[in-house]
């Protein structure tokens, strides 16, 4: 029931005034969640590797991984960036709204030969 819902919602949210037709402005609570997690992710990796001593303890804890921990930490950031614009692009698509979802199910069901649904 909570794809149903969010597509009723998105049925009765108006669109941004003055730009007909632009369906970011129905998801911008997301986008703005997406970024401040981004940010908080940001300044966690940024502290993870450049505070005051975060090099010297990677360099005391981790002879020889103190370079690759710093890669690993920007490959995370990155992959997490990614990942936000993913999901949000499927959002506004409706990728995996409502009707989409019944249409594959039913696609499925037809295949099966499942008539009772």
């Amino acid at each position: 029931m909570w794809e149903k819902q969010l597509d009723d919602f998105r049925k009765l949210v108006p669109e941004r005034a003055g730009v007909p037709g632009d369906p970011a402005r129905k998801h911008s609570y997301v986008t703005m969640v997406g970024f401040m997690l981004i940010i908080l992710n940001g300044i966690c990796c940024f502290l993870f590797v450049a505070a005051p001593g975060a090099w010297q303890w990677h360099v005391d804890h981790f002879p020889g991984l103190s370079l690759a921990s710093s890669g690993i930490v920007l490959i995370l950031l990155s992959g997490g960036v990614v990942i936000f614009f993913v999901k949000r692009a499927q959002l506004l698509r409706g990728r995996h709204s409502g009707p989409q979802i019944r249409s594959t199910w039913e696609l499925v069901l037809k295949q099966w030969q499942i008539t009772d649904y």
